[in-house]
């Protein structure tokens, strides 16, 4: 068994403020003795326009957000997995990327955002390795991250799930194709009818992600904001079982957080191994495609 909580939280908040944020998700989630706290997409600093300005002029308060969380998950013996802007020292580049953080308050590794959409674009690189995390307090819990845009490339779910991930730790600041949140105004003017449809296809993608492999998948999204529907996302963060079932669901403006305890037993990855029987005629191709799965540990510097 493994007690998850997923972390449902608004975007429009201050490095500060969302440090505090996430530092009391991962306080309250040690209350309830939870494993594993996730987080969603570039949850340090919000995911929007005002990213580009940060990692130019805000660096060092987001390294230093890092270091800050990591302390809190090692006070707190919880293990948590954040989105943020993350600059790799050895390249130079910025990336949008998942850190792991483990209950020892190291750095476990990280995974980047391999397709990047236009928000993405003016100050991110594209990841270039797909991961499979251990936590060091229960090695044998294997898991993979995908990064909101991620979700609609299947194949970033289906190798690390091959190479041994048994649950999927999906965040996300879920836009529709204009780029803008789901519940924001448009012209025309979506019907409520409209709206409850593309919310049923963002909650299949997720569901599909977990029944075509046979794993758990977690989904932490950024909430909506009533207030102002331009930003945020529309939250619905959910935990879905590896027959596809949705078994727990956040509110779509609520900030919250999710919890559940995961039987990994249930997560046999059967469809996912089948790939790989001989005589499958793809199968030369799925061995192939494990090649690009990397180090987990791939984090430069503590």
């Amino acid at each position: 068994m493994l007690k998850v909580a997923c972390a449902q939280l608004r975007p429009d908040r201050s490095i500060a403020q969302h440090l505090k944020a996430i530092t009391g998700c991962i306080k309250d989630a040690a209350q309830a003795n939870v494993d594993m706290v996730l987080f969603p997409e570039c949850s340090v600093t919000g995911y929007g326009p005002q990213i580009e300005a940060a990692v130019t002029m805000r660096r060092i308060e987001i390294e230093e957000a890092h270091q800050h969380i990591q302390e809190v998950c090692r006070q707190s013996k919880v293990n948590a997995i954040v989105g943020t802007p993350y600059l790799c020292r050895e390249t130079g580049r910025w990336h949008n990327s998942a850190v792991v953080v483990g209950s020892d308050g190291h750095l476990v590794g990280r995974q980047d955002k391999m397709q990047l959409v236009p928000p993405d674009e003016g100050w991110a690189h594209a990841g270039e390795n797909l991961r499979v995390f251990q936590l060091p307090s229960r090695p044998e819990v294997q898991f993979s991250v995908l990064i909101c845009h991620d979700k609609r490339y299947p194949e970033l779910c289906r190798l690390p799930v091959l190479a041994g991930s048994r649950l999927i730790c999906y965040m996300s600041s879920e836009q529709w194709h204009d780029d803008l949140p789901l519940v924001a105004p448009r012209e025309p003017r979506w019907s409520r009818e409209r709206q409850q449809a593309e919310l049923q296809v963002y909650r299949a993608q997720a569901q599909a992600r977990a029944v075509e492999n046979g794993v758990w998948l977690l989904k932490a999204n950024v909430a909506g904001c009533e207030d102002d529907p331009l930003v945020g996302s529309h939250g619905q963060s959910c935990v879905i079982d590896p027959t596809g079932l949705v078994v727990s669901e956040a509110g779509i403006y609520s900030e919250e957080m999710l919890i559940h305890s995961l039987d990994l037993s249930h997560a046999s990855a059967l469809y996912a191994q089948k790939s790989l029987r001989p005589q499958y005629k793809l199968s030369e191709f799925w061995n192939k495609g494990l090649e690009y799965l990397g180090d987990s540990s791939n984090v430069t510097h503590k």
